[in-house]
């Protein structure tokens, strides 16, 4: 289906040399796609160059800001699917941070869908949220129906993001459908810092033989989708024309925050963990245990996702090995 689907189709991916988007380019480049990549490589987001290794000449890279009209102007234009992935991320950064926050992932999104009501309002537009605007859980799992209870300014400016795509979607008839996402991790992730999840940061320090650090016990649970499942989670969301101006959880394997590092630190057979108090400020925006629900989606297209946390690090870890200095060196 994803082949005839997709084959010679027009696909615009913003954010397309980030961690998400490039994965989901590497995969419609090889169901020959048309792709083109928006991306404005804004210092110390996700978007490198080398993510793009292997299918450069298969895609088109614009570099610019999703914020500016003359750009989404023009690439918008024939686009069959847009995957909306551009985004701010960091949830620490967006507290010190918040008005680079809003630029990104507010002002840039009004202006993206202005642009698509003006220039392409067949397109199908499938976005990428956060499952940190539910806050401090309720009840377990979380699903759709949860009471929204952002605690920073990243999760506000999500949910402002997600309702202006439902709004669009209901007063100029875009054709929309929004996942929200929780613990993504694989390869092309930024790993020099926590600004893309504590996985890549745990990573990093894997791969450096550096004690990785856990704020609390480490007990806080969490669930994770390895890269490649998301892909197909955003794949499988496109055709569903029913579904507009919906939003969906993913879901992902459990474990524990502790449990990863141990994961990493085994596969590493080197790695000390240590258990550090919470700093004041990440205390402030700390959810303690979550897991989603994402029964509705799969209900809808059927999507699970295949990757254990185990096999997922070791399939991590094997690409950076593979490319060191492209994610933690100077390349």
């Amino acid at each position: 289906m994803e082949a005839s689907l997709f084959a010679h189709s027009r696909v615009l991916i913003t954010g397309g040399a980030g961690f998400i988007g490039s994965a989901l380019a590497h995969r419609l480049a090889h169901l020959n796609a048309k792709v083109t990549l928006l991306d404005s490589f804004l210092a110390g987001g996700g978007a490198n160059a080398r993510n793009l290794f292997g299918i450069e000449d298969r895609v088109a890279l614009v570099r610019g800001d999703l914020a500016d009209e003359s750009t989404t102007r023009e690439i918008i234009r024939e686009q069959n699917w847009i995957f909306n992935l551009a985004a701010h991320t960091g949830h620490l950064q967006s507290m010190l941070e918040p008005l680079l926050d809003a630029h990104s992932n507010l002002y840039a999104q009004i202006q993206f869908l202005e642009a698509c009501k003006k220039w392409n309002p067949k397109a199908k537009i499938i976005r990428t949220s956060t499952r940190q605007v539910y806050g401090q859980p309720q009840y377990l799992p979380v699903d759709e129906a949860h009471p929204l209870a952002p605690p920073d300014v990243n999760a506000i400016h999500m949910i402002a993001g997600d309702q202006l795509h439902e709004l669009y979607s209901q007063k100029h008839s875009l054709n929309t459908i929004t996942l929200r996402l929780t613990n993504t991790y694989g390869p092309r992730q930024r790993i020099r810092d926590t600004k893309q999840g504590f996985v890549g940061w745990f990573i990093s320090r894997a791969m450096t033989n550096a004690p990785i650090e856990i704020y609390g016990d480490g007990s806080q649970t969490r669930d994770f989708n390895y890269v490649e499942d998301v892909v197909d989670a955003l794949l499988l969301a496109a055709p569903h024309s029913s579904t507009s101006g919906s939003l969906y959880n993913l879901s992902g394997p459990t474990a524990s925050i502790l449990e990863v590092a141990q994961t990493l630190s085994s596969i590493t057979s080197s790695n000390k963990i240590e258990l550090r108090p919470f700093p004041d400020e990440l205390k402030k925006i700390e959810i303690g245990n979550f897991r989603a629900s994402s029964q509705a989606f799969q209900s809808l297209t059927g999507w699970n996702p295949k990757t254990t946390v185990a096999s997922g690090l070791e399939k991590t870890l094997h690409y950076y090995r593979e490319n060191t200095p492209y994610y933690l060196g100077e390349k």
